[in-house]
């Protein structure tokens, strides 16, 4: 890779001549269409003509929105090469998920939508049904059809930004009705890949990437797109929704492409096991031995699972110490930390009653918080550890997670009152994160905000899911709980969500045996146990408690938390 590329424009304007590499977009199990580098190019070209012919122009937003992963790296590009911001954006499945399009057009100074016929119709008829039309008759008003511009565009002119120019916006989930948008720069993303690179000591253009990632979180685009293309390696992308139609077609492809390198957050692990469990996978025809890193990142790793997956795929060649733990987030555009190649997977032990700002961490022997060691910050970038008042406490102490580089974004878009509270006065980014330093790698110990207070014990609910997880009979990421602030106790109380789609009888027991478990083991007792058909998460997997919480407050739970407990009591009596 040629170092001097500090533009993504220099990165795709640089493949006019590679046609013996590309991406192979995974259609359907048995139908695939590999594009070259060069046709990649062509391609983005003439869409770019086409959105320069209808009036966008260098800067406009342009929100991409498409369910065709070939569509929109073709959209993508576009935009990049017309100096366009591109904005990619999930299409959802729920009303508040379809309702963030609103959200974000109020952030954006003169955006327009990207989109294709199909989620074209759906919005009108989401619109209608909800009796949003007027809210969306703007954004409808701007769109540009995908199939139009690649059927009726002509080559465009290259727009050469600056480095410091916005190049894209990653929006987050959200936790609220006001989801944050990262402003990534030029110089910001390929600072970030260039550093990536660099961990493999630029050996990457051999390697064979396969992904199931959305294209709309950071991870699946930065990690698993723009990273292997900038370092000329061959890489297949299949939908996320196939991925969870048949994930086990994610191994079969990575077999048949002697794939080297795979990603994945922990839902994809946990939910590609429930299927290896229930299925007659042909050992013969499945050989994993090409594959020679994983990389575990974009919520908490949960070690055990790591472990589970690794000795599950052992029978079909799979290398022992392919898992690499890494830690990134959107406002560093996408990796801080990776962990060193071909390293086992480390571990510590920790005490959960040293967990306040400022503690020293407490190893144990067992019982204790089982943290994934998530390697060195990249070149680029530097993290420290510090107390509440922004004051570095070294290694080994519990503090929030601080950053400052070149890879990390100057802000939030159009958010300057955010923007106020996201920086310390020497220039680190408050990530939101807890941890610690120790010997120069970084452990994470959970979010800032996921962290409550039960009984005068810090604790994080994720800790109390694993914990949940050990009792027999309970399957992974299976349960999530919460807290919910109770105004007449004036205290917190957790609340336990069990995903379960058959009779509420079924799992009574189960239940009583995971909140004594939990009671037994970490003094926690569970305010309600709630049996619900589904567990809100973001595009990348991580369990949306926020979402639980406003829905059990809401009183959206209220019948099933009725019916509950009435089989509950009468179990109780009969015993």
């Amino acid at each position: 890779m040629n170092n001097s590329f500090n533009r993504l424009t220099d990165v795709i304007l640089s493949k006019r001549n590679v046609h013996d590499r590309g991406i192979t977009f995974i259609k359907e199990e048995n139908i695939e269409h590999f594009v070259s580098y060069h046709d990649l190019l062509d391609s983005a070209l003439s869409i770019t003509g086409y959105l320069q012919q209808v009036g966008i122009k260098p800067g406009d937003e342009v929100v991409l929105q498409t369910e065709d992963v070939e569509q929109f790296v073709y959209a993508y590009w576009a935009c990049i090469l017309g100096g366009f911001v591109p904005v990619p954006l999930s299409i959802g499945v729920n009303k508040d998920q379809r309702l963030k399009l609103l959200n974000v057009w109020e952030y954006l100074n003169n955006p327009f939508l990207l989109t294709n016929e199909k989620n074209t119709q759906r919005l009108v008829r989401f619109a209608q049904k909800y009796s949003v039309t007027q809210q969306f008759k703007p954004i409808l008003e701007t769109k540009i059809i995908i199939e139009q511009a690649v059927e009726q565009g002509s080559p465009g002119s290259v727009y050469t930004p600056e480095v410091d120019d916005v190049a894209m916006i990653q929006f987050s989930s959200g936790s609220t009705g006001r989801p944050k948008g990262v402003a990534l720069t030029h110089l910001n993303v390929m600072t970030n890949i260039k550093d990536i690179i660099s961990v493999g000591r630029n050996k990457w253009a051999d390697d064979r990437f396969v992904s199931w990632l959305p294209m709309t979180h950071d991870f699946g685009l930065i990690a698993l797109h723009l990273f292997p293309l900038t370092a000329n390696a061959n890489h297949m992308i299949m939908p996320t929704q196939m991925f969870i139609m048949s994930p086990l077609l994610w191994l079969r492809k990575a077999s048949e492409y002697k794939a080297t390198c795979l990603a994945s957050p922990n839902f994809g692990y946990q939910y590609l096991l429930k299927y290896l469990q229930a299925s007659r996978l042909n050992q013969s025809k499945l050989d994993l031995s090409s594959v020679r890193y994983i990389f575990n990142s974009a919520e908490q790793i949960s070690p055990q699972l790591a472990r589970l997956f690794v000795e599950a795929l052992e029978p079909y060649n799979l290398k022992r110490n392919v898992i690499v733990p890494a830690y990134g987030l959107a406002e560093a555009s996408v990796a801080v930390t990776v962990c060193e190649l071909f390293q086992p997977m480390k571990t510590y032990a920790i005490s959960r009653d040293q967990l306040d700002i400022g503690s020293e961490i407490q190893e144990v022997q067992q019982g204790g918080l089982e943290l994934v060691d998530l390697g060195k910050s990249l070149p680029s970038v530097s993290i420290r550890v510090c107390d509440d008042q922004d004051n570095d406490l070294g290694e080994d102490r519990i503090g929030h997670i601080q950053m400052r580089g070149k890879n990390v974004t100057k802000g939030y878009y159009n958010s300057p009152e955010r923007n106020e509270q996201l920086f310390t006065h020497d220039g680190y980014l408050r990530t939101g994160d807890i941890g610690f330093i120790k010997e120069g790698s970084l452990v994470i110990t959970g979010r800032k905000k996921d962290l409550v207070i039960i009984n005068g014990q810090n604790l994080y609910p994720y800790d109390i899911e694993r914990v949940a997880e050990e009792v027999e009979g309970l399957e992974l990421n299976t349960f999530a709980c919460t807290s919910v602030y109770n105004d007449q106790l004036g205290e917190e109380e957790v609340i336990g969500f069990l995903l379960h789609r058959g009779d509420l009888k079924d799992i009574v027991q189960l239940a009583q045996k995971v909140q004594k478990h939990i009671k037994e083991q970490m003094g926690v007792l569970l305010k309600q146990f709630i049996p619900v058909k589904n567990i809100p998460r973001t595009t990348s997997g991580k369990i949306q408690r926020y979402q639980l919480a406003k829905d059990y407050v809401q009183g959206v739970y209220d019948q099933q938390i009725q019916e509950f407990n009435k089989l509950c009591m009468h179990e109780s009596t009969t015993l």
